[in-house]
């Protein structure tokens, strides 16, 4: 009995952890180079009048609600703020707070600097 209960926890231990890395498949990662890319992310058809939209190295963003976007072969997919992308007004709902020195807008776990001639820049503290 004792050895059928030790192999029904290994058994469950073993399949939590490869149910964890079912999310990762090979290939090249969101920044295009090789190794470990993430699951497929949301998809979503529309936005409301309040999407800003920008592009950033090459790739069209829509920033709604403090949440970012990438437009991806005609789809818009949720994707994490490139740093370094420059936006004209912050999102809703944030706070401003002191790092290092510096002041940051943070909103949905995203950081931003103001900059010096106007904007603000997705910053990376």
């Amino acid at each position: 009995m004792k050895k059928l209960l030790v192999s029904l926890v290994l058994f469950i231990a073993i399949a939590s952890v490869n149910e964890a890395f079912a999310q990762l498949t090979e290939g090249n990662d969101d920044n295009g180079k090789p190794g470990v890319k993430s699951a497929p992310k949301k998809v979503v058809e529309k936005f409301d009048k309040n999407t800003t939209v920008l592009i950033f190295k090459g790739i069209e963003y829509r920033v709604v609600d403090g949440i970012w976007y990438a437009k991806i072969n005609d789809k818009l997919t949720l994707r994490k703020a490139p740093v370094g992308a420059k936006i004209n007004v912050l999102p809703k709902n944030g706070e401003f707070l002191t790092l290092t020195g510096k002041e940051y807008y943070k909103c949905k776990g995203v950081f931003y600097e103001k900059l010096k001639k106007g904007g603000y820049i997705v910053a990376n503290p």
